[in-house]
């Protein structure tokens, strides 16, 4: 009996997770779009998608994120200091810093090739490489929740992962009400 208990606990508890999976795509896409155009400019570090370029000025890293229109600055240890909003609605854009260090915004201006993003992962953390020899992270799941396309995938893994979970709730969905005798 105990055990039968504990086996249905733990199915009725697995009916969840896919419905959390698919949860979290879904808001961060909608988080995502309220930040890619330009609605929702918070004041915390966001995710390293879509980086345009990267620049070393003294003891900051410039980062150059498209998609959601913003430079974010890093000191010598790799935490977020400041940021710049671009007002360009996740258009591609580099930039210049002028004679005080800060960034000058050009749209659609050719990057140098040493400033160009140089990124790798290792285990659950994701790394962008200054020219300067400093490496930001940010942990992996960031990337899976930042810009316009990865949080459909992981919106989409959750209803798959559902699907092959439960595939009887999903043909009485699909079934329609019954018909009376």
């Amino acid at each position: 009996m105990a055990r039968s208990y504990a086996h249905s606990s733990m199915i009725r508890a697995l009916r969840y997770v896919p419905v959390l999976i698919f949860g979290s795509g879904v808001t961060a896409f909608l988080f995502n779009l309220l930040l890619g155009a330009g609605i929702w400019k918070p004041d915390f570090e966001l995710p390293l998608v879509d980086i345009q370029q990267v620049k070393c000025a003294g003891d900051r890293i410039h980062v150059s994120l498209g998609y959601y229109s913003r430079i974010q600055t890093y000191d010598q240890e790799g935490r977020m200091i400041e940021k710049l909003q671009v007002d360009n609605f996740s258009k591609p854009f580099s930039f210049r810093l002028d004679g005080s260090g800060k960034p000058t915004i050009q749209v659609r201006g050719i990057v140098p090739t040493n400033e160009r993003p140089v990124t790798h992962v290792e285990g659950w953390t994701y790394f962008v490489q200054a020219p300067c020899g400093v490496s930001i992270s940010q942990p992996l799941i960031w990337q899976l929740l930042g810009g316009p396309i990865r949080p459909w995938l992981l919106a989409g893994a959750g209803l798959l992962f559902a699907l092959v979970l439960f595939p009887g709730a999903f043909a009485k969905l699909v079934s329609g009400p019954k018909a009376p005798r």
